[in-house]
C-alpha cells in the first residue's frame, strides 16, 4: 500500500483518537465508533482529508454508528 501513494494519514496513537472520538461516542459501547470518528478528525485536522471509506464487512453493526455521526 505504501508504494501505491494510498497511505496518507499520519500514524495517530490510538488512546488520542478514542479520546477524540469520545467528543461524540463513548467508548464504552465497546465498539469501533469512537476510533474511526476519531481517524476521521484527525484527518480533518491534518487537512490531508480526501473522503472516508467505512468498510461494513470489517466493523460490526454497532460500529456503523459512526457514518451517522460523521454525516
Amino acid at each position: 500500500m505504501g508504494k501505491s501513494g494510498l497511505l496518507f494519514d499520519s500514524y495517530v496513537e490510538i488512546d488520542k483518537l478514542m479520546e477524540a472520538g469520545n467528543k461524540y461516542a463513548s467508548p464504552n459501547s465497546m465498539t469501533e465508533t469512537p476510533q474511526i470518528i476519531g481517524r476521521y478528525l484527525y484527518s480533518l485536522k491534518e487537512q490531508i482529508y480526501d473522503g472516508l471509506i467505512n468498510l461494513r464487512t470489517f466493523n460490526c453493526q454497532p460500529a456503523m454508528n459512526s457514518q451517522a455521526i460523521i454525516r
